[in-house]
């Protein structure tokens, strides 16, 4: 058992920088007698609908009609790159056409990739912008399992980007997000993303900021997202849908997360990001509880189970194509998606992205946004406030819910970390050998540590699963003194002491 007693350098951020890699669009003919089909690309995600087998990466196969008595198979294997990425390079193209006759006929043909603007005077920008067209590789691939929103900061922090400007993603999340489940950290989603987002926004500086901590989740984040990410970021992705699990406190410091993220000085956009895990009693996880918070404060989500569970359902196997599989003994883990997951997660932010670009584009075209003359209706530019009360709180015609302004003392990050003034016998402590997972730890009674905090209510996260302990939250405003000794008396059935502290918060 644990008393409780209550008396009177700089962040270090890894940028992730690396080569842009081209996006190739495949242009489709304007032959009136041509038809497009898409494939899978060696099972990164769905396969046709006819489960054909997964095709070799980097081939990209399309089946066209010539005429009703001919096939033609088209490869197409790429060039080298030309020096810029703002363009496309051109393949080659060899086909084989077959007639129902004896004879077969082998040409080759030089066709351009540049993506082009649709024929449809109505809509213009970039080929992806036709909806699930040609050009739309990741529409085709894994269609819309989200919610959206109104999308304005993120549309904001776009046009940023598009002027020139530089922009800072802070991405926060568990083991996951951290690179659990790959062996290569070049494959994590947080890396393909920056990629891809710099293939698609050349002329913008992208940084990206990874504060993912493993076995960590709303409950820590709510009060010490600040110790992981800076504050001067654009756009902010939470990762928390598996680490929150299904529980109703985890969903209640998830809004007070948004919420301190919504009032940082650049106003960022949020993005959710839900992964999935299926070594749980029940499918369903915390992300399930986010969405309708997400939804309220209008911040996206994307969807990695939606859209891939109900195919691994039918086709089993995939499983094990989708979760890490250890080498040693072939057991699948299935808390973390393999690098297979994580280009989907990468690939389906950028999905995303390319909507909000294609509705900027149209804004140019369609410049009058809607007003509500009577103030019925919120206008677009409202989407950016943050409610004036919380979800887990009763209505209220005048109350405003004050911002959240955290502080924190964390054993995991070296911005604030967690040092007692004064102890006896607490010490630094790693779970299983594991460095990303350290705590205080101290297991005789008597044991005793004083930390001095700020603020009229703190509170401690405490163990591996980061329950959260509140102290009070009626001390005067000014600095106190919290001391945590260990007693005799304990609840563990084999009569342990072992007590583990992760953070201590104010706010």
């Amino acid at each position: 058992m644990l008393r409780f007693r209550q008396g009177g350098s700089q962040f270090a951020i890894a940028i992730l920088v690396f080569n842009a890699v081209a996006l190739y669009y495949l242009y489709a003919s304007n032959s009136p007698n041509q038809t497009s089909s898409w494939f899978s690309k060696d099972g990164d995600s769905l396969v046709h609908q006819s489960d054909q087998a997964l095709l070799a990466q980097q081939i990209a196969t399309v089946t066209a009609t010539v005429t009703p008595a001919a096939i033609t198979t088209v490869l197409v294997t790429p060039k080298a790159r030309t020096e810029t990425v703002t363009k496309l390079t051109t393949l080659t193209v060899t086909a084989v056409l077959s007639t129902t006759a004896t004879t077969t006929v082998t040409q080759t043909q030089t066709v351009d990739l540049t993506p082009r603007p649709l024929p449809s005077p109505e809509r213009s920008g970039p080929g992806f912008c036709d909806i699930c067209g040609p050009l739309d590789v990741y529409c085709r691939q894994y269609g819309s399992r989200s919610y959206e929103g109104s999308n304005t900061r993120f549309r904001r922090v776009l046009r940023k980007a598009l002027a020139g400007d530089p922009i800072k993603i802070g991405i926060l999340g568990g083991s996951v997000t951290k690179g659990h489940g790959l062996t290569n950290h070049a494959h994590n989603w947080t890396v393909k993303l920056f990629q891809l987002l710099q293939e698609l926004l050349p002329m913008s500086q992208i940084e990206v900021v990874n504060g993912a901590v493993p076995a960590t989740g709303s409950d820590y984040y709510s009060m010490c997202f600040g110790e992981h990410i800076p504050d001067d970021v654009d756009i902010v992705i939470i990762e928390l849908g598996v680490n929150d699990q299904r529980i109703e406190s985890n969903a209640v410091s998830y809004e007070w997360l948004l919420r301190g993220l919504l009032d940082l000085p650049k106003r960022p956009a949020i993005l959710n990001i839900q992964v999935m895990a299926l070594e749980f009693d029940t499918i369903t996880l915390g992300g399930d509880l986010h969405t309708p918070i997400a939804g309220f404060y209008d911040t996206p989500v994307l969807n990695l189970r939606d859209m891939l569970l109900p195919h691994i359902l039918k086709n089993v196997p995939l499983d094990e194509h989708y979760f890490y599989v250890y080498p040693n003994d072939a057991r699948v883990d299935f808390r973390h998606v393999s690098v297979h997951g994580h280009t989907i997660m990468a690939e389906l932010i950028t999905a995303y992205t390319q909507r909000q670009l294609c509705a900027i584009e149209e804004e140019k075209t369609r410049p009058n946004k809607f007003i509500s003359e009577d103030g019925k209706l919120p206008n677009p530019d409202e989407m950016e406030d943050v409610p004036r009360l919380r979800l887990f709180e009763s209505y209220n015609r005048t109350k405003v819910t004050g911002k959240l302004v955290p502080s924190c003392q964390s054993v995991r990050t070296d911005k604030h970390p967690l040092v007692p003034i004064e102890t006896n016998g607490w010490k630094l402590w790693v779970y299983e050998g594991n460095k990303e997972k350290p705590y205080l730890m101290a297991d005789k009674p008597g044991d005793y540590a004083v930390f001095e905090v700020e603020e009229p209510f703190f509170e401690l996260l405490i163990d591996k699963y980061n329950r959260v302990a509140t102290i009070t939250d009626k001390a005067p405003p000014g600095k106190h003194n919290l001391t945590c000794e260990i007693l005799p008396e304990t609840t563990d059935p084999d009569g342990g002491h072992q007590f583990r502290l992760v953070a201590i918060d104010a706010a």
